[in-house]
């Protein structure tokens, strides 16, 4: 009998927590084995390369393909930070609210937690489907123009913080904004 080869991973997903429900959301979404590949930091302001360029467009271009509002986001060199707000009206809901009503340009969203474990797959309206066709979209667009038909661009997975505070939600806009400045002190900051 042989053992499975691959590592046993969970999660990174809260259990439980069903992820299509509308409000705010902090994702990070890191390159393929964290490479320089959208630019560089020069006197504290992000330079994009023709890959981040890309990177922005695609990420700018989400409300024009998902039920989402988007605030404060950065293409760092290795990485792209922002808050998503998914306005999934008509989603499910229960009795007390965990993530924090925010003002979108549709008006104000409550969300509130769906009863019961949710299946953790990319279910439509979801934040990781929403992820996942961002990764798609800027995969295709920088394979075809830079004719790299085998490029990885990204890493399989990506973090994210429900944001359930205006206190919170305030915090992490001004840590987006002021990300080039402090990218030598960056967790995913590197010199080599």
């Amino acid at each position: 009998m042989s053992e499975n080869p691959l590592p046993n991973r969970k999660s990174p997903r809260l259990k439980g927590y069903d992820y299509r429900l509308s409000g705010a959301y902090f994702v990070t979404i890191c390159s393929y084995q964290r490479g320089y590949l959208f630019g560089e930091v020069a006197d504290s302001k992000m330079v994009l390369s023709r890959a981040g360029a890309i990177a922005q467009e695609r990420w700018l271009d989400l409300p024009n393909h998902h039920s989402v509002g988007l605030d404060a986001f950065i293409v760092m060199p290795n990485h792209v930070h922002g808050i998503v707000i998914l306005e999934n009206d008509g989603g499910p809901r229960a009795a007390n609210a965990r993530v924090l009503p925010m003002e979108s340009p549709q008006g104000v969203l409550e969300a509130q937690p769906a009863a019961g474990d949710v299946a953790r797959s990319s279910i439509a309206g979801s934040l990781s489907a929403v992820v996942g066709s961002y990764k798609s979209a800027v995969t295709r667009q920088l394979r075809r123009d830079l004719n790299m038909p085998a490029l990885k661009v990204w890493q399989n997975r990506y973090h994210d913080h429900i944001i359930r505070t205006r206190e919170s939600f305030e915090k992490i806009q001004h840590y987006i904004w002021t990300n080039p400045g402090c990218w030598e002190r960056d967790r995913y900051f590197s010199e080599d």
